[in-house]
Parts: C-alpha cells; sequence; structure tokens
C-alpha cells in the first residue's frame, strides 16, 4: 500500500500476524489495531516513521509505549513488515524471508562463521529476529538468546545478561510456546539446560519487556523467568511463555547441548 494520499484499508488477520508492504512520501504511517471480541476492547495507535511507537487509545496511555522498531524508512522504497502481538500487544519488525525446511524435530547446533541454519528457531525481537542459545555459565548450562547482529550470545545469570561466544542455538520446528507463570510448567516442556543448583532442568522461556520479547530460561525452584536484557538479568514473575513439545508424553532431556562442563 502506498500511504501518499491518505490511503485507508481494513484488514482482517485470524491467524496472529499480518505480513504487508508500506510506502509514504512524507516518512509517516499510521495503523490501527482493534479487537472483534468484544468489538474495540483495545485500540492501539501504530505509528510508522523513523520513531516508531505504539500506543493504546483505549487508555490514552501513549507515554509508557516504547519503539518496537528503531529504523523504518518509508520514504526510498515500499518496507515489508510484519504485524504480530503477544499477550495483546502489537509487535512489529521487518518482514522475514520464508525458509525452507527440512525436518521439524529440535535439535542443538554449533554454529560456522556465524551462519544460521535454515530452521533455526526464532523466539523473539528486540530491534532484530531472536534466537534460542545455550552456554555454559556458572557450573550451569544455560538457556539464552543469540543475538546476529551482534555475533554473541547472551545467558542470564546471577542478576547480570553474560556475552558468550562458545555456544549452540536450537534449531527445528517441532515446538510450540504456551502461556504460564510461577511454577506452572507443563510436563511437555523442553529442558533447555541444567542448573547449578541440585542439577536442576532449566526451561526455555520468554516473555515481553519494555516493547521487546526476549527470550531466557525458566527456573522452577525460584518461579521465575530470566531474560537477559541490556546487561542485566531481568525477572519476570506473572505471566510469560514456556518452550513445549507437541508430544504429551515427552518428559527428561533431549537431546541437550554438548559442552565439556
Amino acid at each position: 500500500m502506498d500511504l501518499d494520499s491518505h490511503y485507508i484499508e481494513i484488514c482482517k488477520a485470524n491467524s496472529g500476524a499480518i505480513r504487508f508492504q508500506v510506502k509514504s512520501n512524507s516518512g509517516c504511517a499510521q495503523l490501527y489495531l482493534s479487537g472483534i471480541n468484544p468489538p474495540h476492547k483495545d485500540l492501539f495507535d501504530i505509528t510508522l516513521s523513523l520513531e516508531s511507537r505504539i500506543g493504546n487509545l483505549e487508555t490514552r496511555n501513549m507515554d509508557s509505549t516504547s519503539a518496537v522498531t528503531p529504523f523504518i524508512n518509508l520514504i526510498e522504497q515500499f518496507q515489508e513488515l510484519w504485524l504480530t502481538w503477544y499477550n495483546e500487544s502489537p509487535i512489529i519488525s521487518e518482514a522475514l524471508q520464508p525458509k525452507k525446511l527440512c525436518s521439524g524435530e529440535l535439535r542443538w547446533v554449533t554454529l560456522i562463521d556465524h551462519k544460521l541454519p535454515p530452521d533455526a528457531l526464532i523466539a523473539g525481537f528486540e530491534k532484530e529476529p531472536l534466537y534460542i542459545a545455550c552456554a555454559l555459565h556458572g557450573h550451569s548450562m544455560c538457556p539464552g538468546k543469540y543475538v546476529p547482529s551482534k555475533r554473541k550470545a547472551f545467558v542470564p545469570w546471577g542478576g547480570r545478561e553474560h556475552a558468550k561466544d562458545d555456544f549452540q542455538v536450537l534449531c527445528g520446528y517441532n515446538a510450540t510456546w504456551v502461556k504460564t507463570g510461577s511454577n506452572k510448567i507443563p510436563q511437555n516442556a523442553f529442558i533447555g539446560g541444567i542448573s547449578e543448583v541440585r542439577q536442576e532442568p532449566l526451561y526455555i522461556g520468554r516473555a515481553v519487556h519494555e516493547g521487546n520479547l526476549i527470550n531466557g530460561k525458566i527456573h522452577v525452584i525460584y518461579h521465575t523467568c530470566y531474560i537477559p536484557y541490556e546487561g542485566k538479568e531481568v525477572e519476570i514473575y506473572d505471566q510469560f511463555e514456556v518452550l513445549v513439545l507437541p508430544d504429551q508424553n515427552y518428559r527428561g532431556i533431549l537431546g541437550m547441548p554438548e559442552f565439556d562442563m
């Protein structure tokens, strides 16, 4: 869509996401996102520009929102974007190119020259797609995030975010995310690491923080999802998501990363 002449189009999105192209000579475009059950329970005003932001028109809360896309240049050419939502909050990112996938089984892979396999599992967005990583730290095998632009993995541990050069990335697509909180972990949750505390299993979790969807680790003992963000280990207690396998009979460790402990 070219928005030079106050173009208006209404689209129905019932798949959890919408992919679109947009261009504007003014460098700015407005999108509105509304729920349908019940109608207009939430109405979001989304501004696309060099300083994109999201506001909730229902609560008139425009100050607490943050940019989820730091740079969108709508003037030079059409920009292909992807709009989705997490826990009823919109998230916008650059559209990802379709991938050719061969096998869905989850597996841990050591990157060669930081080239991601086609089936690397995308877990979140923080100015760019985030991937699931695992690295050794503090006598634990700790899940965290891989940031392609920084060519490093980051794991949450001991109140801080720790950068790692030696790590593995989770690949495959035979998994899904389930809403949970506290210590309510499904039996088929994927075990992504081992804690230094009595060798407790660590699960892979993700949560929204300051407008970003960030993946990290879930430690059942502490009823908490820990995510690495801007040098800190952020603790999420109430609501987050956990990665689970579709096989309801799954229990135990499947294909753990291989490190020299």
